[in-house]
């Protein structure tokens, strides 16, 4: 899907006339399965929580031209496509709350706000919908008791319950049976992301030492605890142009040689068949390599590096 078709599909919900909304509750108790609450709020709650929402998703999707996560890359401000397995929790539960509104109500005098884990978000009419997922965080719990005070006029009374703060921000999308992460440090920060990934970047070296590219695969293992690199590594596993295509090592070799951004830091062997990555930098670019990043200008017959080799 391009960027203009997922704005135009997110759009079709979040424009229409008749948008409306449902709030749900993600609920972690300690040594418990989390569950689903469905949110009851009253009406003045609702409609300022639905029109915060809606304009909170147009504005995240105004410029946004989403990009397979196993491909991401290093834009600012990237929406990505999750295109890996298996997905994590939140987005597991973005689809159940689509498929199926059958929830409890949530009850504050059997569930503490404290152990809310999330909020889903579903905007959209029966047609259509989309969901969004909101992650909670402690600080926007105020707990009852010593120094939570309210004022009522001019006396301040004790809190009887605790207060949830509520801001229009979310971190998760799901719409048309595709997921797409808004903010991918939270997804690797919170959800076990790295685990999927590091999977991922094991199957990648797989691949990279069936090609015989390297004199030495190790120099890449020695770096799976480094997150950035990983998640590059991984990337390779699902979508690399020079193993999927099968490019011989002497091509790859006779390319590094003669390509100016890789000629001098990534060395080859004696035979002049397989690389040698002797520095982090060398390590880096060869993953670059691997994603075909480095290009040539039939027009102005310049070398140049892309990050992003979006379709014209």
């Amino acid at each position: 899907m391009s960027g203009e078709e997922f704005f135009n599909s997110v759009s079709d919900v979040v424009e229409h006339r008749n948008c409306e909304a449902e709030f749900y509750f993600l609920m972690e108790p300690e040594g418990l399965p989390s569950m689903i609450r469905r949110a009851d709020l009253n009406e003045e709650a609702y409609a300022e929580l639905r029109d915060a929402f809606i304009d909170a998703v147009r504005k995240a999707v105004e410029d946004a031209a989403p990009v397979d996560l196993s491909s991401a890359d290093e834009r600012a401000n990237g929406v990505y496509r999750y295109d890996m397995d298996p997905p994590p929790e939140p987005l597991l539960n973005l689809a159940k709350v689509l498929e199926n509104d059958d929830f409890e109500l949530f009850d504050q005098m059997k569930e503490p706000l404290s152990t809310l884990k999330g909020i889903i978000i579903i905007l959209g009419q029966r047609d259509k919908q989309l969901a969004v997922y909101k992650h909670h965080y402690p600080i926007f719990t105020l707990r009852k008791g010593l120094f939570s005070f309210f004022g009522d006029g001019t006396r301040f009374e004790p809190l009887r319950h605790d207060i949830l703060r509520i801001n229009a921000s979310f971190e998760f999308m799901r719409i048309d049976g595709a997921d797409y992460i808004f903010d991918l440090q939270l997804l690797e920060r919170s959800f076990g992301f790295q685990e999927t990934v590091k999977k991922m970047a094991i199957k990648s070296l797989e691949k990279i030492v069936a090609s015989n590219l390297l004199d030495d695969v190790s120099v890449l293992e020695s770096r799976l605890d480094d997150v950035t690199f990983t998640r590059k590594l991984a990337k390779s596993a699902v979508a690399s142009p020079v193993l999927d295509n099968g490019i011989s090592p002497e091509v790859v070799v006779a390319f590094a040689l003669s390509h100016p951004s890789l000629s001098g830091k990534i060395l080859v062997n004696p035979q002049r068949n397989k690389l040698l990555l002797k520095t982090k930098k060398a390590q880096d670019l060869f993953l670059r390599l691997l994603n075909d990043d480095f290009l040539h200008s039939e027009l102005t017959r310049q070398h140049y590096a892309s990050i992003a080799k979006d379709p014209a």
